[in-house]
Parts: C-alpha cells; structure tokens; sequence
C-alpha cells in the first residue's frame, strides 16, 4: 500500500485476535509467513500491538534485527493490563521495542509502558475514504426517524448487549429507530446476540451484521445519526473516531479516549454503572437535530486532523528518529 510518494507499508495480518487452540494455528502460519518475508527490503516494522500474543511479532522482529515502532491499541481493562503476572510480562517484552508511537495522552495515562523506551505521538490511519475525504456523508437534518449503529468487535465487554438493552428500552418508550449491530465473533455469542434481539423483541428495529468490509462500514456509519458504543475496554476506541469523520454522534462510556474525542469533536460520555438508562436518556430528551448539527461541524474537523497527509509525515518522523 503506498501512502505517498516516499512511504510504502506492506500490511501483514496477525491473527491473534481472541487467540485460543482453534485459531492458534492461523496466528502460527502469519508468524511463519513475517519471518519469510524478512528480505524484502523493509526498514522498520510498525506493530499494532493489541494483545499479549502480538508481541511474538516483536521478538521475532527484534531477532531479525528490524527497528520496531509498537503503536499500542489496549486499556486499562485488559487481561494483559489487569493481571499481575501478565502484565510483568508484556512490559519485558515491550522492553524491546525501539519506539512507542502513542495515539492519544491518554493512553500514556492508562498504560504502564517500560520508561526506557523513547515516544512519539502519532495519528491513527482512518479508512482510505476519510483520510482523503472521498467518503459521502448521507444528509441527515431533517430526517424521519432516528438512526442508531453499534459496530466492532461483538462482545459482551465491548457493549453488544448493551447496545441492546438500549435499543428494547427505546422500544418500550415507543420511540421510532432503526438500528444495526455490526461485527465480528464467534458463533456462541452470534448466537447469543441473536437470542437477545428474540427475547426483547425488537426484531423489526435491529438487524445484525457480519463484519463487513471497511468502506462498506464506512457508508453504514455515514447514514447514522448515533454511534452507541458502551465499551469498557478500548484505551483509544477508533470505530468512535470512524463515527466521528463520518458524521455520527458517539455515546461512549467514560473511559479516559472516548472523553476526550468528545471533548475534542462532540459527543457524550456515561458512567458505566448507569450505562443503559444514560444513553437511553441521551437519545430520547436530547434534541436529534442539534446532535446532528454537532455531528456534522465535528466531522469537518476530525477530517482536517486525520488527513492522510497529516498521518503519513508524522508516522515518517517517529520512524526515522534514532
């Protein structure tokens, strides 16, 4: 993939999300596959590190003496971060990275990262159709009816079922919506999700999707008028930025990232014991078309600040530094 004239990325995949003995073996070949590839003529490697086993990546990347920029993606709610025993772990092995390339302040904030190990700050790469403003955003002021998406990865720690209860309390208050589930996971709780959509009755309002692919994401959240994302996990959570330069309205739960992309654009943070009922409340006494007025000036200036121009120079300055 060619960012510009001076940067080209060769994207591998780790397939280390939710890492059990099934999918190990995927993890395994992708190992196999980086440590083929090491003469291609790389000259650092850019390791999106989101759980403990991505950092096999950094020792065999380390091994084939490569210089590693570790962009961290976890929270403080993470097993890797919340386990005594894990987390020694994995900041001996970040020890080993020759640089931090942070998102957010915040994660400074959240993450315990090894003090020796120089940082620079950089921006998240938002898909090709925002970081050259190619993405067509659906005219919202106006509209009949209220637009809601829950996208990402589904889980329970991610908000799915949240989403959820949200959506058959809407239901309750007679209240007009659609509303769509997007993501990936595995088939127990596809299944489960699928139970609880039965069990409230909201069939008609919500429709669940696979994961989809990036743009087609993209459109979907440029129709929305509110992202609900009732994470308790995500240090930087991204599907809220996506919203965001999107034109969406985000509803977050208050973890140190999300607080402050809405400080920073627009939008709304609860407290996790009251999660439901609060966005709940937001979205049924709150005015829809001064939300959607702030969703749209927000966007202009996510976009301006996740430019693709704007990523490539500073990534190219953390990686070049010695």
């Amino acid at each position: 993939m060619n960012l510009d004239a001076r940067l080209q990325v060769d994207w591998l995949p780790v397939n280390t999300a939710y890492l059990r003995p099934a999918t190990s073996v995927r993890a395994w070949q992708s190992l196999r596959t980086f440590w083929r590839r090491r003469h291609e003529g790389w000259n650092a490697v850019w390791l999106q590190y989101v759980n403990l086993a991505d950092l096999a990546f950094l020792v065999a990347a380390r091994a084939m003496g490569f210089k590693v920029v570790v962009t961290p993606h976890l929270g403080a709610n993470w097993k890797s971060t919340r386990i005594a025993m894990l987390r020694a772990l994995s900041r001996a092995l970040l020890g080993l990275s020759s640089r931090f390339a942070y998102l957010s302040e915040t994660q400074l904030q959240e993450l315990a990262l090894p003090a020796g190990v120089p940082r620079c700050r950089i921006h998240t790469f938002l898909p090709r159709s925002i970081g050259t403003r190619q993405l067509v955003v659906e005219k919202r002021a106006g509209r009949q009816g209220l637009k809601l998406i829950h996208a990402g990865r589904l889980s329970h720690e991610k908000g799915s079922f949240l989403f959820l209860e949200v959506c058959a309390r809407l239901k309750q208050r007679n209240l007009a919506f659609t509303a769509e589930v997007i993501g990936g996971c595995d088939d127990q709780t596809r299944m489960a999700l699928n139970e609880r959509i039965a069990e409230h009755g909201i069939k008609e309002n919500v429709t669940l999707f696979p994961a989809m692919e990036e743009e087609e994401l993209m459109k979907r959240l440029a129709a929305a008028d509110f992202l609900i994302h009732l994470s308790i996990l995500d240090s930087f959570p991204l599907i809220v930025l996506e919203a965001l330069a999107a034109g969406a309205y985000p509803v977050c739960i208050d973890l140190p990232g999300a607080r402050k992309m809405t400080q920073d654009y627009c939008g709304r943070v609860v407290s996790a014991n009251n999660a439901v009922q609060a966005a709940v409340d937001i979205l049924c006494q709150g005015d829809l078309e001064v939300a959607r007025g702030e969703a749209d000036t927000a966007r202009n200036k996510v976009l301006d600040d996740y430019d693709w121009g704007t990523c490539v120079r500073l990534l190219e300055n953390c990686i070049e530094q010695d």
